[in-house]
C-alpha cells in the first residue's frame, strides 16, 4: 500500500507540471520549417488551407472548423505582408517527418514584413483574420475582431437634372496595385476566447471487463485417490478368531508368538478423495488517465479477476487397534497326540476410524497498473495509443477447512463418538511487480464519451503454491494469471 501512494504523489507532480503557461515566442526566419513549397498566387495558398484544415480545427474548435469549410471557396485571398512586430495567434509549420505542427503566441521580429495571402471568414459575429506567407506556406492566425453591421441604405437620390456636358479628363495611366497591409489590432482589443467554445480533454475515467474468461492457470497432482483394503489382509494366519459384534474386543488364536501390531498401530482400509473446479463474478478493471503534455498520457488501473474455486473431498477409514494384550498359550486337549499344539492367545480391542474432511478454496488476484500512453490520431476521431509500465500483482486466498472424524463399531456400522471440526482462514501473498506492455485502440463517440479495446502482456515471475496435507497422500496445487489479456473499456472523458 505504500508504494501505491508514492504512484499517486508522483503523478499529481507530474500533472501539475502539465499546465505551465507559455511565454511569446519570438520569430525571426522563415522558411526553415515549411509546410508547403513557395506560394505563388492566391489559388495555390487556398489549397494550402484546405489540405490542412483537419490541423485547423484541432487548434481551434469544429465550430470554427465547419465555418472554415464552408466559407472558403468564396474567400477573397488578398496580397499584403505583417509588419515587424506584429503578433500572431498561432503558426502551423513543417516537420522533418512530413506532419504539421504548431505554436502558439509569436510576434514577428524579423529584419523585413512577410509578404503572402491574407483571407477572413467569419464565425460567432467575429472575423478571423488568416495569413499564408509566400515563403513557407505556413498557416497563421493573424487577428480576431468584432464583426460589424453594415450601415442602412442610404434615401433615394432627388429627380436627376439634365446633364451638362463636361469635359472629359486627361486619362492618367494606371498605378500598380499596391499590397495590402494587414495590421493586426493591439492586444487589448482581441477579445479572448470563450473557454467552453475550446475542449481540450485532460482526464479520462474508465471502467470494462478484459478476458481470459478463466484467467488462472491452476495445475495439481495426485488428485483423485479410491482405494480399498480387507483387515483380512494386515493379519497373520491364526488358527481361530472369536468376535461380537456388539462388542470391540475379540480374541485370535495364533500358532506363534508373532502378533504384527502394538496398542495404538492403524492400517488403512478405505481412502477415497476428489476435487472439483468452479468460477464466479467477472473479470473487471477501472482506472484513470490524466494528460502530461501533448498526447502523452499517464494512467492508473486497478484489476481484479474472477474467483476461482476448489473443492477437495476426502475420506479415510482405518481399523485402530487400541489395545493389543498377549494372555498367553496353551495346549490343544482335543487331539489324541503325544504332543499336542501349541496356541498362543492374544486379546484385541478394535475401533473403526473414519475421517471426512471438505476443504474448500476461494483464489483471486489484484493488481495496480502505471503506464505511460502515446496517443497517435487517425482522423478526428479513432486514435492508436501503444503503452509501457509496470504492474503490482497481489493473490488473495480463503480457505474454508472442515473435518468429521467418527468413531465405529469394529464390525457393523454403529457409531460410539462423534467429532467436528471447523476453520476459516484468509491469506493474502506478499505482492509481486513486473512490467507490463500494450497497445489500446480508442474510438470517440461523442464529445464525452469514447470506447477503447486493449492487449496488453505482463509475466509475473513466480507461481504460487497450495499444499494440501491431509490424511491422505499429499496434493500440491500450482497457479498463476495467464500472461495475454484484452480489455473492453467505456471512457467518459473531461
Amino acid at each position: 500500500m505504500k508504494r501505491f501512494f508514492i504512484l499517486v504523489l508522483f503523478v499529481c507532480l507530474v500533472f501539475s507540471s502539465a499546465f505551465a503557461a507559455e511565454d511569446t515566442v519570438k520569430l525571426r526566419t522563415l522558411g526553415q520549417s515549411p509546410l508547403t513549397s513557395p506560394i505563388l498566387d492566391a489559388d495555390a495558398a487556398k489549397q494550402v488551407v484546405k489540405n490542412h484544415a483537419e490541423e485547423i480545427r484541432k487548434l481551434e474548435n469544429e465550430d470554427l472548423f465547419f465555418d472554415l469549410v464552408e466559407q472558403l471557396d468564396r474567400a477573397k485571398f488578398e496580397k499584403g505582408f505583417i509588419p515587424i512586430g506584429a503578433t500572431m495567434r498561432w503558426m502551423l509549420f513543417g516537420s522533418k517527418n512530413g506532419t504539421a505542427r504548431s505554436v502558439r503566441n509569436i510576434e514577428w521580429a524579423g529584419q523585413e514584413p512577410i509578404q503572402g495571402f491574407g483571407f477572413e471568414i467569419i464565425h460567432n459575429k467575429m472575423i478571423y483574420s488568416f495569413f499564408v506567407p509566400r515563403t513557407c506556406g505556413n498557416i497563421c492566425l493573424s487577428q480576431i475582431r468584432k464583426a460589424y453591421s453594415p450601415p442602412p441604405p442610404p434615401a433615394p437620390p432627388a429627380q436627376p437634372k439634365p446633364p451638362v456636358e463636361q469635359p472629359k479628363p486627361i486619362e492618367q495611366p494606371e498605378e500598380p496595385e499596391k499590397p495590402k497591409v494587414i495590421i493586426p489590432p493591439a492586444v487589448v482589443e482581441l477579445p479572448q476566447p470563450v473557454p467552453t467554445k475550446k475542449h481540450r480533454p485532460n482526464i479520462k475515467v474508465y471502467a470494462g471487463p478484459w478476458v481470459p474468461w478463466e484467467p488462472i492457470n491452476f495445475s495439481f497432482a495426485n488428485q483423485h485417490i479410491d482405494a480399498y483394503h480387507n483387515l483380512q489382509e494386515y493379519l497373520p494366519k491364526y488358527e481361530s478368531w472369536l468376535v461380537d459384534e456388539n462388542k470391540t474386543t475379540s480374541t485370535m488364536y495364533l500358532k506363534e508368538k508373532n502378533f504384527p501390531y502394538q496398542s495404538g498401530d492403524s492400517v488403512i482400509l478405505r481412502q477415497q478423495r476428489s476435487m472439483t473446479t468452479s468460477w464466479s463474478g467477472i473479470n473487471f478493471n477501472v482506472g484513470l488517465e490524466i494528460r502530461l503534455r501533448g498526447n502523452f498520457w499517464l494512467g492508473m488501473a486497478y484489476w481484479q479477476s474472477r474467483t476461482l474455486h476448489v473443492s477437495v473431498s476426502g475420506y479415510t477409514e482405518d481399523m485402530l487397534f487400541k489395545e493389543v494384550k498377549y494372555l498367553g498359550y496353551y495346549y490343544s486337549a482335543g487331539e489324541q497326540i503325544s504332543c499336542p499344539p501349541k496356541y498362543h492367545k492374544y486379546c484385541l480391542d478394535l475401533n473403526r476410524i473414519a475421517n471426512e474432511r471438505q476443504t474448500d478454496y476461494s483464489i483471486m488476484s489484484r493488481e495496480i497498473h502505471l503506464v505511460l500512453r502515446y496517443y497517435l490520431n487517425i482522423g478526428s476521431r479513432f486514435s492508436l495509443a501503444p503503452s509501457f509500465g509496470i504492474a503490482d500483482q497481489q493473490f488473495v486466498k480463503k480457505t474454508n477447512d472442515k473435518t468429521l472424524t467418527t468413531v465405529l463399531y469394529p464390525w457393523k456400522d454403529k457409531v460410539i463418538s462423534q467429532t467436528e471440526l471447523m476453520e476459516y482462514k484468509t491469506e493474502n501473498d506478499n505482492y509481486q511487480l513486473t512490467w507490463t506492455a500494450g497497445l489500446t485502440a480508442e474510438l470517440k463517440l461523442l464529445k464525452f464519451v469514447s470506447i477503447a479495446v486493449e492487449g496488453s502482456y505482463l509475466k509475473f515471475p513466480q507461481e504460487k503454491l497450495i499444499h494440501e496435507s491431509t490424511v491422505l497422500p499429499e496434493m500440491n496445487f500450482l497457479y498463476q494469471n495467464k500472461p495475454w489479456r484484452a480489455s473492453a473499456t467505456f471512457k467518459i472523458i473531461f
